[in-house]
């Protein structure tokens, strides 16, 4: 058991090196395939708000910032989240969501384009297809080292605290970058 242990240990390690060594962008194709996965999670995740005056609203209010802001491998779309958070994100491929609670909290439209903007920088400069690399290594150098920290003893409890760390330690790793 420990040969075959080993022997796994050896080809994930080179595994582990050549993806180093090679870090792949996401295509903008991959990204908006990716993103209309994370616009169906949203859905199901989240109550979107149905005032058909509102969210008009906010799409062309959302369509003259993306017009300002030039050039887009995507064409954005937005939404509004109900949820007192103050909070916006934007999924990969251009998904924008704006919570209740910003537009409620913020005092002029100039707030709200500062928000939205962020937003839209983040699709335009593609941090999503960018990330992507650096997300797959740290995952990947996560559950390596689960396995590393658990393969001796093969014991649940050792198996769970160390898929706890090395996830806790990913995150971590992967915010700092």
């Amino acid at each position: 058991m420990r040969r075959a242990a080993k022997a796994s240990v050896a080809l994930t390690t080179i595994f582990a090196l050549l993806a180093c060594a090679s870090p792949r962008v996401l295509t903008v194709e991959e990204e908006q395939q990716l993103g209309n996965q994370a616009r169906a999670q949203v859905k199901q995740e989240f109550q979107l708000m149905r005032d058909r005056a509102t969210v008009m609203y906010i799409r062309k209010f959302g369509q003259e910032l993306v017009e300002a802001a030039g050039p887009s491998p995507f064409k954005p779309t937005f939404d509004i989240v109900e949820d007192e958070a103050l909070n916006a994100f934007a999924v990969p491929g251009g998904g924008i969501y704006v919570t209740t609670g910003t537009i409620l909290a913020v005092d002029t439209l100039d707030e709200l384009a500062g928000v939205i903007g962020h937003e839209i920088g983040h699709t335009t400069s593609r941090h999503s297809a960018k990330a992507f690399p650096i997300s797959q290594r740290t995952n990947f150098f996560a559950r390596l080292l689960g396995f590393i920290i658990s393969a001796p003893t093969a014991r649940r409890v050792q198996r769970n605290v160390g898929a706890v760390l090395t996830g806790i330690g990913s995150t971590a790793y992967f915010y700092s970058h």
